[in-house]
């Protein structure tokens, strides 16, 4: 009887929760892999479990499931990876209400390892201009498709 007593009067040993490393993976077309950027997010100390992937799904395309979990499952105190911001998307406008989604949810944003605050002006300023490189990316790949090929390397 006494043991029992104890054992109810006892407290559990407290529950750490642990900050949570979601990964994020993207390919647009079918033909790519997502296997180096799977072991890249691996290195950077995000689960397996945790690693959500979408192939063939362009970044421009705001409709990708597993970003849609990933962004639902991330909780505060968690940190968002990717191995790169245009694996987010490819448009200036959707990475910032990415990412000003995954802060009004208290969810940092890890970027190849290393964490940025977008709320931060020097944060704010680099992401802001990676996210104008993504999409410019977008832009000149396409104005590339259109010329004819001169035989000529660039």
């Amino acid at each position: 009887m006494t043991r029992r007593y104890r054992t109810m009067w006892m407290s559990p040993p407290p529950v750490i929760l642990m900050d949570v490393k979601i990964g994020y993976a993207r390919c647009s077309t079918k033909a790519q892999d997502l296997a180096g950027q799977v072991a890249w997010l691996g290195k950077l100390g995000v689960e397996q479990s945790r690693i959500y992937t979408d192939h063939g799904y362009t970044g421009r395309n705001r409709k990708r499931p597993s970003l849609a979990r990933a962004l639902e499952v991330a909780r505060a105190g968690d940190e968002f990876v990717v191995t790169k911001l245009d694996r987010l998307g490819r448009s200036a406008r959707d990475l910032h209400e990415i990412v000003d989604g995954l802060v009004s949810h208290g969810v940092a944003l890890n970027i190849d390892g290393r964490v940025y605050d977008p709320t931060d002006p020097m944060g704010k300023m680099f992401i802001g201009f990676l996210a104008i490189m993504a999409e410019f990316s977008v832009i000149w790949t396409r104005r590339d498709a259109h010329l004819p090929d001169l035989g000529v390397a660039a």
